[in-house]
């Protein structure tokens, strides 16, 4: 169910203009690095830096003319695009900021490593999307940064969709290490 969530997502902003993808792969990710895997005719850059990351895809929306977005994690992960996000803001820049998340229960629940990230961005994204189920998916790129948070419930991955790195690189040539 979460790699379906992701494969709706994804397939949204492509439908959209976006063709690059920077990657920040971590644990509650994993569904967007799978249905990324299962994407033909994009560009993934992986990065081991959420900061880098974001700069990296400013520079790739300056170069392309087209939304870029960035596939982080969830925490403090999030926090790291900040920066980039605000000279996005101010450059009328379409970047899109893909961030995991846990379950919208999840929130105020003291669980570890977690942080509020809806609205994190404030008034330097021009819309946020907080979507946990394929109903909810109905994203609209704009000329400023847009947020889509996406609340994966546990298990991330069924024994199907397991993420294996070999495969990612093996099965999608445009696979490139930043």
């Amino acid at each position: 169910m979460n790699v379906e969530l992701s494969l709706n997502i994804l397939h949204n902003l492509i439908a959209q203009g976006v063709r690059e993808f920077c990657l920040c792969p971590g644990g509650r990710n994993a569904p967007l690095v799978k249905a990324l895997q299962l994407i033909n005719d994009i560009r993934i850059y992986s990065f081991y830096d959420e900061r880098a990351a974001a700069f990296f895809a400013l520079g790739a929306i300056k170069r392309s003319a087209r939304p870029v977005a960035v596939v982080t994690t969830s925490g403090t992960a999030v926090a790291n695009l900040l920066p980039a996000c605000v000279e996005a803001h101010y450059t009328y820049k379409p970047l899109l900021l893909l961030t995991a998340d846990r379950p919208k229960s999840h929130r105020n629940s003291g669980s570890p490593q977690t942080i509020e990230q809806v609205g994190i961005f404030s008034h330097y994204v021009e819309k946020t999307y907080d979507i946990s189920e394929l109903s909810e998916v109905n994203i609209t790129i704009h000329q400023q940064p847009v947020h889509v948070n996406v609340c994966f419930a546990e298990p991330l991955l069924n024994d199907l969709e397991n993420v294996k790195s070999s495969d990612i690189s093996a099965n999608n040539d445009s696979f490139l290490v930043a």
